[in-house]
């Protein structure tokens, strides 16, 4: 698991759980994750969670450089949080949506990458 995270505090949190889970193969990438997906990153990923700050609105966008950056392995699975007030997000053409649902303030729907 490759854990991509710009909070310091959520920094500390993350490795406290890995250490407490004994989750030796997990990696914290302190950085944007908008700086992670410019860099060509050497891991293809079957399943990936995005949730970005619901404050920036860059989902759309960061589906995009997802798809771009040659990530996604064929028929992985993005799970995506956004704020429900705001439009739906604009996927790549290649996500199929498999469910979309709300829960309070949440948005969250579950694509799969088809090749």
């Amino acid at each position: 698991a490759v854990f991509v995270e710009n909070s310091t505090q959520a920094i500390a949190t993350l490795i406290a759980n890995i250490k407490v889970l004994g989750a030796g193969g997990a990696t914290v990438r302190h950085m944007d994750a908008e700086q992670y997906l410019k860099a060509p990153p050497a891991e293809k990923f079957d399943l990936v969670f995005l949730d970005p700050p619901f404050a920036a609105d860059m989902t759309a966008d960061l589906c995009r450089l997802l798809e771009e950056s040659g990530a996604l392995a064929d028929r992985c699975l993005i799970y995506i949080e956004q704020d429900r007030s705001r439009a739906e997000a604009t996927l790549p053409a290649a996500w199929q949506i498999m469910k979309n649902k709300t829960a309070g303030n949440v948005r969250y729907m579950l694509a799969q990458r088809e090749t």
